[in-house]
């Protein structure tokens, strides 16, 4: 007689196997990390067309004074050789960004693919309206000058009317610019930086400064934050410091809930079939909900293995990002994937057997769920914040102690006190054995009850008497 260590190992390879190993597994789990790596190698690279060219003429009524200060300064900033010095300038800063942090070489023919990814340096000419001009023929020829169907931009096209009234010199001021509806937005905005650079230097100049002096000067600094780290420096990056720790609340959060899924899906679907009746002919309730469990405990592990796997391959390409990764903290990912799963894992195998269809479990599980969210909705402030008051409490809470404490382990701005660790993961396993004992009570029970679901209150009563 096989003895119940063996029905429970039997129990949860037949649940991995019916899991894991399908088609529908394999590319539900490898689709995703298959597509974004698909997207990046294939599909991104197919967006090459070159950054749209800001080309033609800008018409600008400039009624500042009898010289028009503000039109000059415009003719000034597009005058070809201005252009082109300001266009070599921004694909050195692109090149000197891309030498950072990396000792070999730029690889041959780096500086042309900057150039075609910055486009073409603008081509525009001023024209200068005079006081009489009727702005409103000048709103028109805007207009008919849009382009037709997929037809090029050319040097003769108005782009814009730009009109600057004498209150544009008093700070702050204001100017209007008209521009046609075929104009991109990021070169209407490049157009409208411009003009508003043009005014501040004309006032300026009005006040004796000169106005290129006065921007070096006023330039701010490129300061570059280093974070030392015990694999070496690292340029600081504040999104990557922010976020990883939420990457690691995601990947547990994906690796617990699908598997958990699974679990009550496979649960309902047996009862309802009647396939558990067959299944407890050979095994003993408490042993069958075990194995289910495991079973899917291996699932989600290996969830967690496949995506954990890809999400540092992919890290490993960004040096910058892979070292403020704390790979020192991953195995307390282990031990609280351990405590997550086995929480919403007894907890999905509990609702399973008590309900006959998917409808009914939902029901059940809305109030969990919503205390389940909440390092969702806070994971911000929990980050910003690990040590504050909440998010200390929030540790020693079971369901959410294990999402919370993952968010604050992969925080690198503050340490975690060891003892708040030990304790936590200390309380997420006594909650996981009153869990499964929870479970295993209502799953004696309700694996072999049918019709109308039972309520709270009854399920209280199935964990007293049962």
């Amino acid at each position: 007689m096989r003895s119940p260590i063996s029905k429970i190992v039997d129990v949860a390879t037949r649940e991995y196997r019916a899991t894991a190993l399908t088609k529908a597994f394999f590319f539900g789990v490898f689709a995703f990390p298959v597509l974004v790596i698909g997207i990046i190698t294939v599909l991104v690279p197919l967006f090459d067309s070159p950054p749209k060219r800001l080309q033609g003429v800008v018409a600008i009524a400039d009624t500042t004074g009898p010289e028009g200060a503000v039109a000059a300064a415009l003719e000034e900033h597009f005058k070809p050789e201005n252009v082109a010095k300001s266009h070599q300038e921004r694909v050195e800063k692109r090149l000197a960004t891309l030498r950072e942090g990396s000792p070999a070489p730029l690889p041959p023919g780096a500086e042309e693919q900057v150039r075609k990814s910055l486009g073409e340096p603008p081509d525009v000419r001023i024209e200068r309206l005079s006081a009489s001009t009727d702005l409103k023929a000048e709103k028109d020829r805007i207009v008919s000058d849009l382009p037709k169907g997929r037809g090029e931009a050319t040097p003769d096209r108005r782009l814009a009317l730009v009109v600057v009234g004498p209150d544009a010199l008093a700070a702050p001021g204001s100017f209007d610019m008209f521009v046609g509806r075929g104009l991109d937005a990021d070169l209407s905005e490049q157009l409208r930086d411009v003009t508003a650079t043009a005014i501040v230097d004309t006032r300026l100049a009005n006040s004796g400064m000169n106005a290129a002096a006065v921007r070096a000067l006023s330039a701010r600094p490129d300061g570059k934050s280093i974070t030392l780290t015990e694999k070496g420096e690292a340029k600081s990056n504040d999104a990557a410091q922010l976020l990883l720790p939420f990457a690691f609340m995601m990947l547990l959060w994906i690796a617990v809930f699908s598997s958990g899924q699974y679990l009550l899906t496979t649960t309902i679907e047996e009862k309802s079939s009647r396939v558990m009746e067959l299944l407890l002919s050979a095994v003993s309730p408490v042993q069958l909900m075990t194995g289910k469990i495991i079973g899917q405990a291996l699932v989600g592990l290996t969830i967690l293995l496949v995506y954990g796997g890809v999400a540092i391959v992919t890290a490993s390409q960004f040096p910058n990002i892979f070292r403020l990764i704390p790979l020192d903290k991953v195995p307390y990912l282990a031990v609280y994937f351990f405590v997550a799963y086995f929480l919403i894992g007894s907890m999905m195998a509990a609702i399973g057997s008590a309900v006959n269809e998917m409808r009914e479990a939902q029901s059940f599980m809305g109030v969990a769920m919503l205390v389940l969210m909440i390092p969702f909705f806070l994971w911000n402030l929990i980050i910003r914040q690990p040590n504050s008051t909440f998010s200390t409490v929030a540790s020693f809470i079971p369901p959410v102690s294990p999402f919370v404490m993952v968010m604050r382990l992969g925080q690198t701005t503050e340490p975690i006190p060891m003892w708040q660790v030990l304790g936590s993961a200390l309380v997420g396993l006594v909650s996981v054995v009153i869990a499964v004992w929870a479970a295993a009570k209502i799953f004696r029970v309700g694996v072999l009850m049918y019709g109308k679901p039972p309520t709270p209150l009854e399920l209280l009563r199935w964990l007293r008497y049962a």
